[in-house]
């Protein structure tokens, strides 16, 4: 339906040209932002994630269906802790074969789930999960 980025610096490291077509398809990117919080139905289904302005403190919500938890080098471990994620000892997102984590349409893939990958390959381990799970 929509996509966003949260992107933690105010710019992305992604190459222009690539952040551009991104935009031109209708993704929206939101620069100096982090998740605060994610908000889950009664059934433990993701309704909702805060978001925090990292240069006002500003906070609002946004709808959810599917939240891709962090690609990085440094997963966002004060997030992880404060929203009931289950991490492994190494402090990474626990996650099953299908990238889900504990909480349900929360995924994650990449460095954030203890696996070194290049961004590319975690998107493309997380589309590759997607096709798989509407085979089915």
């Amino acid at each position: 339906k929509s996509i966003i980025i949260l992107v933690k610096k105010k710019y992305a490291k992604a190459k222009e040209n690539t952040v551009k077509l991104a935009e031109s398809l209708g993704i929206e990117m939101f620069y100096n932002t982090e998740p605060v919080k994610i908000f889950k139905d009664k059934s433990g289904v993701l309704e909702k994630i805060q978001i925090a302005d990292l240069e006002t403190g500003e906070t609002k919500p946004i709808r959810a269906e599917e939240f891709f938890v962090a690609i990085g080098f440094e997963p966002i471990k004060r997030f992880l802790e404060n929203n009931g994620f289950k991490l492994q000892k190494d402090g990474s997102v626990k996650v099953d074969r299908t990238l889900q984590t504990n909480i349900t349409g929360v995924f994650a893939a990449g460095d954030v789930t203890g696996e070194i990958r290049l961004i590319a390959t975690a998107c493309a381990e997380q589309l590759s999960q997607q096709c798989m799970l509407l085979k089915k």
